[in-house]
């Protein structure tokens, strides 16, 4: 399964945005292999590799690469630029990556701040979601009228 899912190791955190949503893509369909599919079974992490699916397509969602693009010259500059944008802040924090900098770490928060959020608030969701089944499987089941 290692070799399969984790073969190119994690460097793809490196790449800009959209490459890093293809990688992580592409860890996806190797999930799906039926092979792999039973290791994962096997060992237990059914559950992980659907949070792994959320996660990347959430991601996907939030760069926009899952929708189909308008031809809007406008809509194709901006995103250049928060490409670029994205680009350079990772570059930024890959390359002074010094946590008793107060500037890096109030820039690395800053960054990190909206996946993180977004990582609670599915988390919260999935939470939910797990107490509303468990509530409803726990409710007895009421005979139907006659």
């Amino acid at each position: 399964m290692r070799s399969e899912v984790l073969s190119a190791g994690m460097d793809f955190v490196r790449l800009v945005h959209s490459q890093q949503w293809v990688r992580m893509s592409a860890r996806i369909k190797a999930l799906e292999r039926q092979d792999v599919k039973a290791a994962v079974e096997r060992l237990g992490l059914s559950a992980e590799v659907g949070r792994l699916r959320r996660w990347t397509e959430l991601y996907g969602q939030k760069l926009g690469v899952t929708e189909a693009k308008g031809a809007d010259p406008a809509l194709r500059a901006v995103e250049a630029w928060h490409e670029a944008y994205g680009t350079l802040m990772v570059q930024v924090h890959a390359e002074y990556d010094d946590d008793r900098d107060e500037t890096h770490a109030l820039l690395r928060d800053r960054l990190l701040s909206p996946y993180e959020d977004a990582a609670e608030e599915a988390g919260r969701a999935e939470q939910r979601s797990r107490a509303a089944s468990a509530r409803k499987k726990a409710e007895p089941n009421e005979p139907e009228p006659i």
